[in-house]
Order: structure tokens, then sequence, then C-alpha cells
């Protein structure tokens, strides 16, 4: 295995920007243009490249993430599941199934 086991991918100006990471050092970085399926070509990418990723960061410009913490009393079964996706129609301007 080349580089490391986990991955930072930054989303900027419709590329991906990958810095594969052994330790505290990068050890590959390099950038895909945008695609039709994103993950695909990175999974190939990585696959290429000998990467075999456990874990992976994203960094997302603020224009496109929506933070918002939410109070919720405790849930019993399915019901917590209930209780979040109401609480994103009120608070996302997107569809829930979406989120």
């Amino acid at each position: 295995m080349t580089g490391g086991r986990r991955v930072g991918i930054v989303l900027k100006d419709q590329r991906l920007a990958v810095v594969a990471l052994a330790g505290n050092r990068a050890r590959q970085v390099f950038t895909l243009e945008e695609q039709e399926n994103p993950a695909a070509v990175l999974r190939g990418e990585l696959e290429a490249r000998r990467l075999k990723v456990r874990r992976a960061s994203l960094a997302l410009p603020r224009s496109l993430a929506t933070v918002k913490l939410l109070e919720l009393p405790p849930a019993v079964g399915g019901s917590l599941a209930q209780m979040v996706a109401f609480e994103l129609e009120r608070h996302v301007p997107f569809p829930a199934e979406d989120a």
C-alpha cells in the first residue's frame, strides 16, 4: 500500500483536492476535475494509486453546508428519525430526503 489509510478531501471550485496521509504527513496530493460521477472517479483514482483508505475527512465551502444544533427529547425506537426529519423540514432550504 502506498500512502496511508486516511485521506482529506476538499471541494473547491468544482474540483476535489485529495491528500493521502500517512501519520501526519501528506504522502500523495492530487486533484480531480468536475465529473458526472465523482464518487466513482475518486474510487478509481484511489485504486489506481493503491491507496486503501479507512477514514476520510471532507471539507465543504460554507455555502454548501448547513450546520444547526438541534435539541431533541429522548426518543424511543424509530421516533428519533421522525423527529430529525421534522426538524430538517423546519431548518434547511431543501427536502429532508435530499439531506
